[in-house]
């Protein structure tokens, strides 16, 4: 995601900031990204990067097509900093990231790398539980969510309304069975057992 692509978006705002915040602190350090962006974008000149920059440094571009934040949105933005470092916006309006369609009444979490859903919500072929979180990593791809639905993972079939957290690679790092299952090394699992696993699908932990 680069700058001129955030087109007045809350969705690619936290898209934009997610890729660069590696340490999850809701702002961007020099250690983060290349030197002449970050210059481009510390509005303020004081080493760290906020939010609220960033939609400013979007409005400079020249792009006839994109969308401006509003006054009424970069005050919003301000205002939250102000109050929190995690600033949470609220969207009025559905927006995609990351190639997802979220709600309105989505509430960001751009600190965290996290979205309250509104509404059950499909991604990556799996339905998540409305009013609960979605965490994201630096990659984009889910860290952690709820099942809104006892919902088959990498063969095994994990339980509603419950957190899965997930590696980097999109395969399941722990969660709580559905259901009794036998491992390929021959272990008798029940449902309701949390259980974790190494990156290829193997139960390491129960």
């Amino acid at each position: 995601m680069e700058l001129s692509g955030i087109r007045g978006s809350y969705g690619n705002l936290f898209q934009y900031i997610n890729e660069r915040d590696w340490n999850n602190n809701g702002r961007i350090e020099p250690e983060e990204i290349y030197s002449d962006e970050f210059n481009m974008l510390d509005i303020d000149h004081n080493g760290q990067i906020y939010n609220s920059e960033i939609m400013r440094a979007a409005n400079s571009t020249n792009s006839p097509r994109v969308r401006r934040f509003s006054a009424r949105e970069q005050s919003q933005v301000r205002r939250a900093e102000r109050q929190r470092i995690d600033t949470q916006i609220r969207l009025v309006n559905p927006e995609t990231i990351f190639g997802v369609r979220f709600n309105r009444g989505a509430i960001i979490n751009f600190g965290k790398g996290e979205i309250l859903l509104s509404a059950n919500t499909l991604i990556d072929a799996n339905v998540f539980g409305a009013r609960t979180r979605v965490r994201f990593n630096n990659y984009g791809h889910i860290r952690s969510a709820t099942l809104a639905t006892d919902t088959l993972i990498n063969g095994i079939r994990f339980k509603a309304g419950t957190i899965v957290v997930f590696y980097n690679n999109g395969s399941v790092r722990y969660g709580t069975l559905a259901e009794d299952i036998i491992t390929i090394d021959g272990w008798f699992l029940r449902a309701e057992r949390v259980v974790y696993f190494n990156e290829n699908g193997r139960a390491i932990d129960f």
